[in-house]
């Protein structure tokens, strides 16, 4: 058992390596950075609570300050490197990644508390927060703000505008502890409540078709019928944790959800998720405590950045890999023997838990693509078993990853 245990732990420490994301950018104890997007694989920005943007041209290795302007709440590209930026406040500026060329675009008469933002032209942006959702025109001749009809709102909170297409846009919120969704079918101009009461709390984000999901404080949900019905596809197992705060795929079957954050000082998790299979089974990819992560983008299928508390910022180069970034691999569960190995139809794999565990088990094939993955479940301290007869799947190597609350263990499979 020493030997398999070394072999394992040699194992863990190259996937490691070779599939990870990494902290690009820590600053305790400064602010943090809420929201992060690139332009190409190259010019990225990420904004949040710090009074001054940080600004890539190396892939993210680098990050650099041009100047301190304000906190920014969120931001969306032009093509020729602009980025249109809301203040809490509802102020709008226009940032040059490139030349740090800065101007004040509008500026509203009265303070207003927003949270997102949704660019319908270059010119014309939808924005909600506390007082609901507003159209902002800096393109004319005299700068304008219209407030749309609160929709049946009395103490409107919206939290999340998310886009499907040049006309239809959601809108997620809350109405006196209610939450609703929104759509509107007419680039903004009005809006229907699709689910009078979601009862979930968190950020609305759009996938393909009339599929949407929620990144929300007790796990992720699903809709696939534009908003109206929602399915809860992964509940996090960490009562501490404070919740998922955002979503985003790279293809009709690749996703990411990174959150974290605890109410507890000594407990600070952050977590980054993944899906292989449009949303429906979610698996933990990072776990590290240096508290919440808040924005995820992918330039591409495989370069990926994380952001969020003490100005963090985390890369990946490999889509984050199968399995990466546990504190302690063994600390409470040793996965042992798999026999027969190499196997022809089937093979069971044996694994020690040394204290109770909510166990997650996955199997990957030799690229990283999980082929099988068990019911997450709560076990009890001792022995335990699972069969794998994957008859469908041609011969090759394959990766047993086992996932407890405090670690990972991997240990490798031949089918013949």
């Amino acid at each position: 058992m020493k030997s398999l245990i070394l072999y394992i732990s040699f194992l863990f420490s190259f996937l490691n390596m070779t599939a990870q994301w990494n902290t690009v950018h820590f600053d305790y104890p400064e602010p943090s950075l809420n929201y992060i997007d690139f332009i190409d694989e190259s010019n990225g920005l990420a904004v949040g609570n710090a009074w001054y943007p940080y600004v890539t041209h190396d892939g993210g290795e680098s990050w650099q300050t041009p100047f301190g302007i304000f906190p920014v709440m969120e931001f969306e590209f032009r093509d020729n490197g602009e980025a249109i930026m809301m203040d809490q406040v509802g102020g709008f500026y226009m940032f040059n990644i490139f030349s740090s060329e800065y101007d004040v675009l509008f500026y509203p008469q009265g303070e207003y508390n927003m949270k997102t933002m949704e660019m319908l032209n270059d010119s014309v942006v939808l924005t909600g927060g506390y007082e609901g959702i507003y159209m902002v025109d800096f393109g004319s001749d005299v700068d304008t703000m219209w407030q749309f009809p609160s929709v049946g709102f009395s103490e409107p909170t919206v939290n999340s505008l998310c886009r499907v297409n040049d006309s239809t846009l959601y809108a997620y919120g809350v109405d006196n502890s209610i939450m609703i969704v929104l759509k509107s079918s007419d680039y903004g101009l009005s809006w229907d409540t699709i689910n009078p009461n979601t009862g979930i709390y968190g950020s609305l984000h759009f996938h393909t078709d009339n599929k949407l999901f929620i990144a929300s404080f007790d796990g992720i949900y699903k809709s696939l019928n534009g908003g109206i019905d929602w399915s809860k596809m992964f509940c996090h197992p960490d009562t501490s944790f404070m919740g998922f705060r955002d979503i985003t795929f790279t293809d009709d079957y690749n996703g990411y959800a990174v959150g974290g954050g605890s109410p507890y000082p000594e407990i600070q998790p952050t977590f980054i998720y993944k899906t292989t299979d449009g949303g429906e089974n979610w698996y933990r990819q990072y776990y590290a405590q240096h508290n919440a992560l808040y924005s995820v983008c992918f330039p591409t299928d495989s370069l990926g950045f994380a952001c969020g508390e003490y100005l963090a910022i985390l890369k990946t180069s490999n889509g984050g890999g199968i399995g990466v970034g546990f504190n302690n691999p063994f600390a409470s569960h040793i996965l042992g023997n798999t026999y027969p190995n190499p196997f022809t139809n089937s093979t069971t794999i044996e694994y020690e838990l040394t204290e109770p565990s909510l166990v997650q088990l996955t199997i990957y094939n030799a690229i990283g693509e999980v082929v099988y993955q068990a019911e997450d479940c709560m076990m009890q301290q001792g022995s335990h078993t699972v069969t794998w007869s994957p008859s469908l799947l041609q011969g090759g190597m394959y990766y047993a990853v086992l996932r407890s609350g405090e670690g990972v263990a991997v240990v490798k499979m031949v089918k013949q």
